[in-house]
């Protein structure tokens, strides 16, 4: 390296220095745990990460090792945020970001296809009145306690608490690599009347040549589906209840990750730690000044057509998190009154159909009987 480009590289160290002198002080480094929650509904997804940022000394006696298993003096808490995305196979896109105490819950209803956020805000309401009126949604204030929204993939609506019957289907496993690819294998349990108590296997094999680009020497993912078992109401309203043969995708991610920054002669290092489903702790990269930032990313296996798709969520920048320049924004219409009246007059339509039909077959069958 020429000696102006040095130069260059420490003027710009110090003015980062400046401009952030808690989390950049000479002495101080920074380190982000993430979790991750996916919830799978049946073709798209809504995925937490939860961040909370550390300050910590870098002192003679300083190392990685004790800073992650949380044996390391002087470490303080920061900052806890919540991101919430929703992704489909177009995109993903911001749904939250901000506090965890004031994040929505989501939940899935596997009948209707319907996701349903819930708010719970106290009587201000305040996060949620600017949610709903960047919808253009006009809604009478004073019935927003315990809110929630109605999402079908299209538009989105208002409805009380009492009418979310939705449950959230969603299964993760740990799957080890194993060569070229992660080996994913669990057990659904669940109860059938005419078995009694059953269970359904499931053994994935996922590729590991996309997800090893962006997180090198992985050796271990997290695996989210969608439902696996299938339910339906018999006659006396008891569930009969069979294994899913062909689920379309899944969800992969590591689960827990620990990226730690802090100067070091001069120059930052970046070491991302990946925690285990067993609670070991791994390093999965370790360099000085990287071409590329850490990112945090999840992915989109079809299991039917062997193909992935990424979705790059954050990026890490010292001193702070931000989101990644390709997650879009949560632009959905409002549903027409209209519209809800439509979708259930057209049901009623065609349970109408349906009895007029049988109606007429029974009446032919009398009618040729008595011939």
């Amino acid at each position: 390296m020429s000696k102006t480009k040095g130069i260059t590289i420490s003027l710009l160290f110090l003015l980062l220095m400046v401009s952030a002198p808690l989390a950049l002080a000479e002495n101080n480094g920074l380190m982000f745990d993430v979790h991750t929650k996916p919830l799978v509904g049946s073709t798209d997804s809504v995925v937490m990460v939860q961040v909370t940022e550390y300050l910590f000394p870098v002192t003679k006696d300083f190392n990685v090792s004790s800073l992650v298993v949380e044996d390391y003096n002087g470490t303080k808490p920061l900052e806890e945020s919540v991101y919430i995305f929703y992704i489909n196979s177009s995109g993903a896109y911001l749904l939250y970001a901000g506090d965890g105490n004031e994040s929505p819950s989501a939940v899935y209803d596997d009948n209707l296809k319907t996701w349903y956020f819930g708010f719970d805000f106290g009587e201000s309401n305040l996060l949620l009145k600017a949610f709903l009126r960047s919808m253009g949604y006009n809604v009478n204030w004073s019935e927003l306690k315990n809110p929630y929204l109605a999402f079908n993939g299209s538009c989105l609506w208002n409805v009380s608490k009492r009418g979310v019957k939705g449950r959230n289907w969603s299964i993760t496993a740990e799957a080890v690599r194993n060569g070229g690819s992660f080996l994913a294998n669990f057990t659904v349990s669940y109860v059938d009347p005419a078995h009694g108590a059953s269970w359904a296997d499931y053994s994935w094999r996922i590729p590991a040549g996309e997800i090893t680009k962006l997180l090198e020497n992985l050796t271990s993912i997290s695996v989210a589906s969608q439902r696996l078992i299938n339910c339906t109401k018999g006659k006396m309203g008891e569930d009969y209840c069979f294994p899913i043969d062909n689920p379309e995708a899944v969800y992969v991610y590591p689960a827990d990750l620990k990226i730690v920054m802090f100067p070091e002669k001069g120059r930052m290092r970046y070491v991302v730690v990946h925690e285990r489903g067993n609670g070991k702790p791994e390093v999965i990269s370790d360099s000085i000044n990287p071409l590329r930032k850490p990112e945090y990313v999840i992915f989109r296996y079809d299991l039917r057509n062997n193909t992935t798709l990424v979705f790059p969520l954050l990026q890490f920048r010292f001193p702070s998190s931000e989101m990644n320049g390709s997650v879009g924004t949560f632009t959905i219409p409002p549903c027409r009154e209209e519209s809800h009246r439509a979708h259930g007059s057209a049901n009623n339509l065609i349970v109408a159909l349906v009895g007029v039909g049988i109606g007429l077959a029974i009446g032919v069958l009398l009618g040729r009987r008595r011939r």
